[in-house]
C-alpha cells in the first residue's frame, strides 16, 4: 500500500504498461489482504515527526504549509489505493490516529486491538 501511494506521490502518471501493473497488483493484493491499518496524526504532529527523525526527508527542511501540502498528497494517495483495494477485494481499512493513543506502547496496543477486532469480525 505504501509503496503504490510513494509511487503515485513521486511519479504521477505512468504509461500503460505500469497502469497495467499497478492494476494487476492492486488486484493481487486485493484478495490477499483482510485488512489495512492507516496510521495518521495532525499535521502538527507530522511536521513534527519529519523534522525529528535522524533520516533525510525531502520537506524536512521546509515550512509548516509545504510539509502540510506534502502530507495532503500522501493522505490522497493512500486514500486512491485503498478505495482500489476495497474494489476489488474484501478489504477492511482501520484508521487510527497516533497522536492521540500517547506512547509507543499505547499505539501499538491500538494497533493490535484494531487488529484484533478486524479479524474477528469477519
Amino acid at each position: 500500500v505504501f509503496a503504490l501511494a510513494w509511487l503515485e506521490v513521486f511519479f504521477g502518471r505512468h504509461d500503460a504498461t505500469f497502469t497495467r501493473w499497478r492494476h494487476a497488483t492492486l488486484c493481487d493484493w486485493g484478495t490477499r489482504l483482510v485488512a489495512v491499518i492507516r496510521l495518521d496524526a495532525d499535521e502538527a504532529e507530522l511536521a513534527r515527526r519529519i523534522r525529528e527523525r535522524a533520516q533525510p526527508h525531502p520537506v524536512k527542511t521546509h515550512s509548516d504549509p509545504e510539509i502540510a501540502r506534502f502530507t495532503a498528497r500522501y493522505r490522497h494517495a493512500f486514500d486512491r489505493v485503498l478505495r482500489e483495494l476495497r474494489a476489488v477485494g474484501n478489504v477492511t481499512v482501520v484508521d487510527l490516529r497516533t497522536d492521540e493513543a500517547g506512547d509507543d506502547a499505547c499505539a501499538a496496543a491500538s494497533v493490535q486491538g484494531a487488529l484484533e477486532e478486524t479479524l474477528h469480525g469477519r
